[in-house]
């Protein structure tokens, strides 16, 4: 059940859809009358951050371009588990290839932050058909030569031997905004590389306490930037053998091996600092400062689990929320 009936709306006029249109591979070379005409048949989705866009059975008949905010996708594997496939963010396009099959979605797809998207349905390409069958074609050319292009990529990857493959894991593993690792991460490496973590080990959660305030005031593209610029402190906060993983959204979870939960809680305040004395001038224009609210918890043999510990610093974390932020708290 995605919802989209609830979140639709087609004020816009079509000029303003047809710059999103124009950024989209599968329209690049459609003239700009063509796109207009596009325009006329495409609406504008609006999701909540964690909102379902679709989720996997549903039936597939639209392809999605990403005004503003980010998209997840989620499979759902064999076993039950949710496995992270792809995301996307601001003028990005996906499910190109909906227009054309007549099948279930394989996988879900969810806002990470407030989204809007602007939709092409497949009913739209039809009445473009009828009614420009010239655009229609150009349109089947441009998503032809898209797909053999995919096609000679995922073949000359699987020509390659163990490099590229890693570099194709790397990637799936990474995420596309901070550069920093994603979710994939605690599914495809974390329990190889947990036996090599040492007896102690601490993680934490940081969760940057203005964040909506900066979206709200100026803006998703802005609100990216200024997460670009923390995810660097994070890494200047830490170490090479430290591991970041944008969890969710803003908020970050850092795993620290070999590293006793006091000494973990001294890298946290470190971090701390460096996001108050932060600089965002140049990319808001405004001298504004930052604060950031961090939990820490420590891995040991009443913890078994691993994720079991991420809750428990989240815990930690709501507390500091819930007291104005800007603080460093363990248990």
């Amino acid at each position: 059940m995605t919802g989209q009936k609830d979140h639709q709306t087609n004020i816009r006029i079509p000029v303003e859809k047809a710059d999103l249109l124009k950024g989209a591979s599968l329209f690049s070379n459609l003239d700009e009358i063509e796109i207009l005409e596009i325009a006329k048949h495409t609406m504008i989705h609006h999701y909540k951050k964690d909102e379902l866009i679709f989720t996997q059975g549903d039936q597939a008949k639209e392809l999605y371009i990403i005004e503003k905010g980010e998209v997840l996708i989620i499979k759902q594997t064999k076993e039950g588990k949710d496995r992270f496939v792809a995301e996307f963010i601001a003028g990005d396009c996906f499910n190109e290839l909906s227009l054309f099959e007549d099948a279930s979605r394989m996988a879900t797809a969810q806002a990470i932050v407030d989204t809007s998207l602007l939709t092409f349905s497949e009913d739209g390409l039809k009445s473009i058909m009828v009614q420009q069958p010239i655009t229609a074609a150009r349109i089947l050319h441009k998503l032809l030569s898209a797909i053999a292009g995919r096609t000679r990529t995922a073949t000359d990857l699987l020509a390659q031997k163990t490099r590229s493959m890693e570099i194709l894991q790397q990637q799936e593993i990474s995420d596309k905004l901070t550069g920093h690792l994603n979710r994939n991460y605690f599914d495809e490496k974390f329990k190889t590389e947990f036996k090599d973590f040492g007896k102690h080990i601490s993680l934490f959660v940081f969760k940057p306490d203005q964040f909506k305030k900066i979206n709200d005031s100026y803006g998703h593209k802005i609100g990216d930037l200024v997460l670009k610029r923390i995810a660097e402190q994070i890494g200047l906060a830490t170490r090479e053998t430290d591991r970041i993983i944008r969890y969710r959204g803003n908020e970050f979870v850092v795993i620290l091996p070999q590293t006793e939960k006091y000494f973990a809680l001294e890298i946290a305040e470190n971090l701390r600092k460096k996001i108050v004395n932060m600089g965002l001038s140049d990319i808001t224009g405004d001298n504004i400062r930052m604060t950031a609210s961090i939990g820490v918890a420590g891995f040991d043999e009443d913890n078994k689990h691993f994720m079991d510990v991420i809750e428990i610093a989240y815990q930690v974390l709501f507390n500091i929320v819930e007291n104005d932020g800007n603080c460093v708290d363990f248990v």
